[in-house]
């Protein structure tokens, strides 16, 4: 791709190519799932869920070397590699989601309509949180968003507009999604459908995938370490899922990019020599 200049390069060629790398994604999920289901079992363990992060993140990691050969491209022209600015650019993903889902759900618990119990103390909260950030990170966070809102993307945006490009990434991520079985219900493919394009609007308007990763990672780190029932530090008391729909994952998704938006055009300003 790389090696053909951007005005040149053919809308199937960019098409084709977009399909190798969600299919080599299918395929290095698709194969841990196989393996982890053969030496684990299919139900959750713990070991199985390391397994999955450790392999998912190698051979991640080796598929993103075998398509940047074959693209004839580097990292950087991608914008892979991590830069003086991708600390700060993930700690604004983090934030973005964590800020409106926080208040969200300080407003029901407030109302009555939801809340924790806490067994152990902060501190076991704590050491789950960390656990949880380490699998999630390897396992979700960091490679499907070099994969998606970072290589497929920049494919993609090689012929697409900006938001025309987080549409299409949104659809492959979905197909990807529903491929794997991971959101073959339509709940679950509506929420990987607002969650991607929500990703794919931050990485649009940041031109940063680590800002994605932040937004990712602190998702799964709330969601799993307070939903999740293999993490059993916070139990969340949630009866009419108010918790889950509203706090969890309508109000940051929609209200994430938002905020988003908001510090980078504030940062802009800043930067914007004055007369």
């Amino acid at each position: 791709m790389s090696n053909l200049p951007s005005d040149r390069a053919s809308s199937l060629t960019v098409a084709a190519r977009a399909a190798v790398v969600v299919l080599g994604a299918v395929v290095v999920w698709g194969l841990v799932s196989v393996v982890a289901g053969a030496l684990f079992g299919d139900g959750y363990s713990v070991p199985g869920h390391v397994f999955r992060a450790a392999a998912v993140f190698v051979l991640v990691g080796l598929l993103l070397v075998a398509l940047l050969r074959w693209d004839g491209s580097r990292a950087a022209d991608h914008g892979l590699l991590p830069s003086r600015s991708s600390s700060t650019r993930a700690a604004l993903g983090a934030v973005a989601y964590a800020l409106p889902c926080v208040i969200a759900g300080a407003v029901l618990v407030a109302l009555g309509l939801a809340w924790f119990e806490i067994d152990g103390g902060a501190g076991a909260v704590l050491v789950q949180a960390a656990i949880v950030l380490l699998l999630v990170l390897a396992y979700e966070a960091i490679p499907e968003e070099l994969i998606f809102r970072g290589l497929l993307y920049s494919v993609l945006r090689r012929r697409l507009r900006p938001w025309v490009t987080v549409v299409v990434q949104a659809a492959c991520f979905c197909l990807f999604g529903l491929v794997i079985g991971a959101a073959q219900e339509a709940e679950r493919l509506l929420l990987f459908a607002v969650f991607s394009l929500a990703l794919g609007t931050i990485r649009a308007l940041t031109g940063s995938v680590y800002a994605t990763i932040g937004f990712h990672a602190a998702f799964q780190v709330i969601t799993q370490t307070i939903n999740g029932p293999q993490w059993n530090a916070v139990t969340l008391v949630d009866p009419e899922l108010w918790m889950r729909d509203v706090a969890l994952f309508l109000t940051p998704l929609l209200l994430g990019p938002v905020v988003v938006w908001l510090v980078t055009r504030r940062r802009s300003r800043e930067r914007r020599p004055t007369s």
